[in-house]
């Protein structure tokens, strides 16, 4: 059951991120901008994530904390895929993606460690496996459903609330079938 519930909270974090990687230019590129800027705009969100992605890591490993880092993460990129599409053509959406992209990136250095905190040996290896095989379907569904509802809207707006959606759920998944991690992990202190 929780090799299940950690596959349905990847599948929903990897469709809010592909929804996102794959459609992130053509977003930017609705401010107007040459291809070359908006090219160069399109790189600030995933600076931005990159650096939450290590300082959300180092906060989830110092605290030893999984369960609400991973929450946390995962509402803030569903706040944040939610200001875009509410903020709309404006460069404030280049801020809230940002905001989506610290909550995306940090939510997986928070998710990746619980397999391992209840599986071991061979089941942690073809539970480890079947999160992945689930979870990356996300991978197809995220830009298959944002494409369509960009085609059928001529709008972004509706796309990025399904992502919002999808990570809203990946944090209500986690909120009621994580167990609390504090103080179960071998993580040494430094």
């Amino acid at each position: 059951r929780r090799v299940l519930a950690l596959s349905m909270i990847y599948f929903t974090s990897v469709t809010a991120s592909y929804g996102i990687n794959f459609f992130l230019p053509q977003i930017v590129k609705e401010l107007g901008q040459s291809n070359l800027v908006t090219g160069f705009l399109s790189a600030i969100p995933y600076t931005i994530g990159a650096i939450g992605l290590v300082l959300w890591g180092y906060s989830s490993d110092r605290r030893r904390e999984r369960r609400w880092h991973l929450i946390a993460a995962t509402c803030l990129c569903a706040i944040g895929l939610f200001g875009v599409g509410w903020l709309g053509k404006s460069y404030w959406s280049l801020a809230a993606m940002s905001v989506a992209m610290i909550g995306i990136y940090g939510s997986r250095p928070c998710f990746w460690p619980m397999p391992s905190m209840f599986l071991t040996g061979t089941a942690a290896a073809a539970g480890i496996a079947l999160i992945n095989s689930i979870g990356n379907l996300g991978g197809y569904v995220g830009p298959f459903i944002v494409g369509w509802i960009k085609n059928s809207t001529q709008s972004f707006e509706m796309a990025l609330y399904f992502l919002a959606g999808c990570a809203a759920l990946s944090a209500v998944i986690a909120y009621f079938s994580a167990t609390s991690t504090r103080g179960n992990e071998n993580i040494e202190r430094k």
